[in-house]
């Protein structure tokens, strides 16, 4: 990765930049998960289309773009493996919830150039300012980072930037092994005074205005949505557990990035939960879900009014994972509502498969893309013994039949379970990220 991160800092050389933590190994090697970058916003468009390119030319073909409380994100991704996703956030200075506490030229003042030509932040101010962001969260410093704050020489720091109000001293308080005075609410309320006092009441409200507009928006992301199909015995789940392992590394993502879910959103209860009335019928109902086709199938009428039910459960997807999609966490369904069309018997059902097909298009959530994962019928038998081999071909071929109905899909065969675990984790990039070509162009 030296060649990588060598490349990008070629071409932040022509900028005023600076790397606003953790840059010691940089650019031999990056000790974070990514890399903050501070630059000036007039040129941050110019910033990212220069360093796309140069990651492009060295083999760089997806890009994820995503933004968090005014932090422009992107990772880039080499679908051959080659290297290793390189992740950049953009800061333009310092800011959340719509309120500035420090602009560029305040935090710009404090770059020093490393032994490596790197641009960083002096070690002093990185701590005072990494313990300004702990506060301002509500968090507690890591030991990590509380060493290096009892380490650093910050009393010019507290004067220089009093306007923020107590958290400068609270600051100190920390560094001196004692309890800050304020709390999280306090703080923003003087960041705020500052903020009417100097930048203005207008300029004030706006900023507020445009964040909650901005967090709005980010309610309603549609490309980090994965369904995952296939017949009982393909192996989806152990593609999937396979696949998110090392998702720290392959997807420079914590494993808890990805929201598994199986079937339905479950925001309302199964029909047959809400009518039982005993522990024992439950437990017999837990048994039949734990078995699927157990179960006596439904009449025709029956089965629409289940249907619609489940239905309704359906068009509350996004309500479930309001948070998800505004924190940028990618949501997995192991089977879907397409199992409604393909395989009915599943949920002891008869529906119209018409039917089935216009209330998808008028009002189920669409992912951003299907990955079905298919298996010679034979293998799936045996290590699931819940169809014959002539039933779990047919089955198979409907979900492949129906595939176009429902979004963009893949199909992965496993066979080779290590080259599908590749393969499956490239179908994951390729749902999360753009081509960086149609980016660059």
């Amino acid at each position: 990765m030296i060649e990588v991160y060598s490349a990008i800092f070629e071409v932040l050389a022509e900028y005023k930049y600076c790397v606003m933590r953790n840059a010691a190994g940089l650019p031999y090697s990056n000790e974070s998960n990514d890399i903050d970058l501070l630059v000036p916003k007039n040129q941050y468009h110019e910033i990212v289309l220069n360093v796309s390119r140069i990651l492009n030319s060295l083999g760089y073909t997806r890009v994820e773009r995503s933004s968090f409380f005014g932090i422009e994100c992107f990772t880039y991704y080499s679908l051959d493996t080659s290297f290793d996703p390189v992740k950049l956030d953009y800061f333009f200075d310092f800011r959340g919830g719509g309120l500035c506490y420090l602009d560029y030229e305040a935090i710009i003042t404090y770059r020093v150039a490393n032994q490596d030509g790197i641009y960083v932040l002096e070690p002093s101010f990185e701590a005072w300012l990494t313990g300004l962001k702990v506060l301002l969260s509500g968090g507690s410093l890591k030991r990590k980072y509380l060493e290096n704050l009892k380490g650093s020489s910050i009393k010019n720091f507290t004067c220089k930037f009093s306007f923020l109000g107590l958290i400068a001293n609270d600051i100190e308080n920390i560094q001196a092994g004692c309890e800050p005075k304020g709390k999280r609410l306090r703080y923003l309320s003087q960041i705020l005074f500052h903020n009417i006092l100097y930048i203005g009441l207008r300029t004030t409200i706006n900023n507020l205005f445009s964040h909650l507009k901005y967090e709005l928006s980010r309610l309603t992301s549609k490309n980090r949505f994965l369904v995952l199909s296939g017949i009982d015995g393909a192996g989806k789940s152990s593609l999937l557990d396979a696949s998110l392992s090392n998702s720290q590394t392959d997807f420079k993502s914590p494993r808890h990035r990805f929201k598994e879910n199986h079937h339905r959103p479950r925001i309302i209860p199964t029909i047959s939960y809400l009518l039982s009335t005993s522990k024992k019928e439950r437990s017999k109902l837990k048994e039949v879900y734990e078995n699927p086709r157990s179960g006596l199938t439904k009449n025709v009428f029956l089965s629409s009014l289940s249907f619609f039910y489940y239905v309704f459960d359906y068009i509350l997807l996004r309500l479930k994972h309001l948070n998800d999609f505004r924190t940028g966490k990618i949501v997995i369904y192991d089977r879907y509502y397409y199992d409604f069309l393909v395989d009915p018997a599943r949920s002891a059902m008869r529906i119209n498969p018409k039917l089935v097909i216009l209330i998808y298009k008028l009002f189920v959530p669409k992912p951003t893309m299907t990955i079905y994962v298919t298996t010679p019928p034979e293998i799936s038998v045996e290590r699931k013994q819940e169809l014959t081999a002539d039933d779990a071909k047919k089955l198979q071929d409907r979900y492949i039949k129906y595939a176009s109905l429902w979004s963009t899909y893949r199909v992965i065969e496993n066979i080779d379970f290590d080259s599908s675990v590749r393969t499956f984790k490239n179908c994951i990039i390729l749902a999360i990220t753009e081509d960086i070509k149609e980016f660059i162009d």
